[in-house]
């Protein structure tokens, strides 16, 4: 069979079960089973795959045809321009969170030398890009997950960065005076609908009770009791929840400063300078 015949069929298969990144998702595993960028394979679509690799893609195509996310069936997943180590532990880095780094330059307006923590860290793509972007700053990635750590760990090697490991339940084990906060916690509704590969990522980082709000009023709680409020917040959740998240952290003080997509900007009012 060659590149072309393949594509075109798997991509229909997928197509019928309802995955509309069925050609991209075929592309993607043609990539990893020929070790050739897109470029070649659409150059080269009279190319013959040879039976070794047939039956790698076969058990590739298996696992995509079942919903599991491609990220999971190839161990990674791009952010930012950088592909980061992923497995079913942890949430699949999204494109809607490089808002975070729209919003970012704003907190660190006043210093780029900021103690930030990356709060329900995940695969760790938030906190080891801030720690790339901005080198001068110290991060940690704190979760509540041992099983996710272990896949931060293994980015942060990855990506050389010195980057601070902490197992926590939000601040419960983590008491430094962070500057800026990067919040991508659980905030879908418990009875929100989703997509058939959503439902392999991990519970625990997606769902935040009734109007998934509920880890973020924890942590609302938690900053109460805190001596040094961050100065900043950045904060991911639906659209339609951003004004119930504001109204949760107005009463601590902090005010709108920005939007971009799903991520909130928020800043301490009762201000200092990192």
């Amino acid at each position: 069979m060659t590149v072309k015949d393949w594509l075109i069929s798997h991509s229909q298969k997928l197509q019928e079960t309802g995955i509309e990144s069925a050609r991209l998702d075929c592309l993607l595993m043609l990539e990893n089973i020929l070790a050739k960028d897109r470029t070649w394979i659409l150059a080269n679509q009279n190319h013959k795959i040879a039976p070794v690799e047939t039956q790698k893609l076969k058990k590739l195509f298996k696992q995509r045809f079942q919903h599991i996310p491609m990220a999971y069936i190839l161990g990674e997943c791009e952010f930012y321009g950088r592909k980061f180590v992923v497995s079913p532990s942890v949430l699949q880095p999204r494109p809607e969170s490089e808002a975070f780094f729209d919003l970012l330059p704003m907190a660190l307006k006043y210093s780029n030398k900021a103690l930030i923590a990356d709060l329900g860290c995940g695969s760790g793509a938030l906190g080891i890009t801030a720690a790339l972007e901005y080198p001068k700053s110290t991060v940690d990635l704190i979760d509540i997950d041992s099983k996710a750590l272990e896949i931060a760990k293994i980015n942060a090697k990855k990506f050389t960065t010195d980057v601070g490991i902490i197992k926590s339940d939000l601040l419960s084990n983590a008491s430094k005076a962070y500057d800026v906060m990067l919040c991508n916690l659980p905030y879908v509704p418990d009875d929100y609908p989703v997509n058939q590969a959503t439902t392999h990522e991990p519970a625990i980082a997606l769902y935040g009770g009734s109007d998934g709000l509920a880890v973020y009023r924890k942590l609302a709680d938690e900053l109460e009791d805190v001596k040094k409020r961050p100065l900043y917040l950045l904060i991911e959740s639906l659209e339609l929840q951003h004004p119930e998240v504001a109204a949760i952290f107005r009463k601590l003080d902090y005010k709108l400063v920005k939007t971009s997509g799903l991520v909130q900007l928020f800043e301490f009012k009762s201000h200092y300078v990192i």
